[in-house]
């Protein structure tokens, strides 16, 4: 397996490569900081992307041309139902459901605990960890779904927006008690 971008992300797709007995993986990344071998110039052949930004993966996509996503790669803890649908380079994390109807376009990362039913995510989408896609959806294209977030029922998402959860500056808990936030995200 060849997988493009060596840092953080690539971590997590390594794991999941190894849950899959895939252990023979050339991995390339123009940081040096990160210790891989640069980017070759030209590539060709299936390869996965190892880098969560879903923007930064679209343009590794089309810097490469003769490349294609590799056949999808998910984990095998994760829950896929009846006519789901992958497409090239797509990443699929532990623990995720993709319980039906669901259609994923090339290199779409789901991260772990996140689930979908009857949607369409497009091209190098990231579904952040918990994130939650209920029924009738759209998501188009180089879109980044935050962690946590929830989207409901009958929603179409153009290209290249941002979902991000937020807490509210306060949560009610239970009963008299609320948890305060401030602006940075720190608790009070």
């Amino acid at each position: 397996m060849i997988v493009v971008g060596g840092g953080s992300h690539f971590t997590d797709i390594r794991v999941i490569a190894q849950r899959n007995s895939i252990t023979n993986i050339t991995v390339y990344d123009d940081d040096p900081e990160t210790g891989w071998a640069p980017v070759p110039l030209v590539m060709t052949g299936p390869l996965i992307i190892g880098v969560n930004n879903p923007k930064t993966r679209q343009a590794i996509a089309e810097t490469h041309p003769l490349t294609r996503g590799a056949a999808p790669l998910i984990d095998p803890s994760a829950l896929i139902g009846p006519d789901v649908h992958f497409g090239h380079g797509c990443v699929i994390a532990p623990m995720v459901t993709l319980l039906t109807h669901v259609t994923l376009g090339e290199h779409v990362h789901i991260n772990y605990h996140a689930s979908a039913t009857r949607c369409t995510i497009g091209d190098f989408t990231t579904v952040s960890p918990g994130a939650v896609i209920c029924g009738d959806i759209v998501i188009g294209k180089a879109c980044l779904v935050g962690a946590g977030a929830t989207i409901c029922d009958r929603v179409t998402i153009g290209n290249d927006v941002v979902v991000a959860f937020a807490y509210p500056k306060k949560v009610p808990l239970f009963g008299h008690l609320s948890l305060y936030f401030d602006f940075a995200g720190s608790s009070k």
